[in-house]
């Protein structure tokens, strides 16, 4: 009897420690995903200052490049490592949105909805996140 119990503990301690091990990973995972992004966004924000101290495209009122060139990232364009699939790259925020700071749709929703979100009234990317309980 004694065996049968030992055996049963044996396997509840293994399966508890694959499904933590399961977890962490997913969570590091997760985690790479964020800090490749949040690169992505400073290496498009750092070349946002270049074009805009350079007056290498054309400025708004503002002193912000109206869009993002891919042509500026030598086809090597960042890109959101948390989301997957094709999607449009970058949406501008119109001229209406200029005072926002956040997108109005910061999720994406569909593949429809670009990877990133460049507000040329204040110089601000954002990263889209993928759909999910927190934005």
């Amino acid at each position: 009897m004694r065996i049968v119990w030992a055996i049963m503990v044996l396997v509840l301690l293994a399966g508890s420690g694959w499904v933590v091990t399961h977890a962490l990973s997913r969570d590091s995972e997760q985690q790479q995903q964020e800090r490749r992004t949040k690169s992505a966004i400073a290496q498009i924000q750092s070349e946002i200052k270049v074009v805009a101290g350079t007056a290498g495209a054309e400025l708004n009122g503002r002193g912000w490049p109206v869009t993002i060139d891919p042509a500026w990232f030598d086809g090597a364009l960042p890109a959101n490592a948390m989301l997957t699939g094709a999607r449009p790259w970058l949406e501008v925020a119109a001229p209406d949105q200029a005072n926002l700071k956040h997108p109005v749709v910061r999720q994406a929703v569909d593949v429809g909805t670009p990877a990133f979100w460049y507000n040329p009234g204040n110089g601000i990317v954002r990263a889209r996140v993928p759909v999910m309980i927190s934005d």
